[in-house]
């Protein structure tokens, strides 16, 4: 496997879990209740920041769309439109 493949298995992964901390802390803040807000916003602040690197990115790359010379990024634009709306952004 090349290193694309190799990160893409570990980003696979860690989405996998990420999912079912998620999953696993709505369970316990319905029946139980959760403590440490401030620790829990941080821990998405550093999420957040990955994101909107991500996004960024991008748009960085979305931006030098040119069909003409065959760099074609409208694909590229629909993905961030999609996670822009799914982020309530629209």
């Amino acid at each position: 496997m090349n290193k694309f493949h190799i990160e893409h298995t570990k980003f696979s992964k860690l989405l996998e879990r990420m999912e079912s901390f998620q999953y696993n802390l709505e369970r316990i803040h319905k029946k139980v209740g959760l403590e440490g807000v401030s620790q829990f916003e941080e821990a998405i602040q550093k999420i957040e920041d990955f994101y909107e690197l991500t996004i960024s990115d991008l748009i960085h790359e979305a931006n030098s769309h040119d069909p003409a010379h065959g760099c074609d990024t409208a694909w590229l634009n629909e993905v961030i439109n999609d996670c822009k709306i799914s982020m309530g952004e629209y």
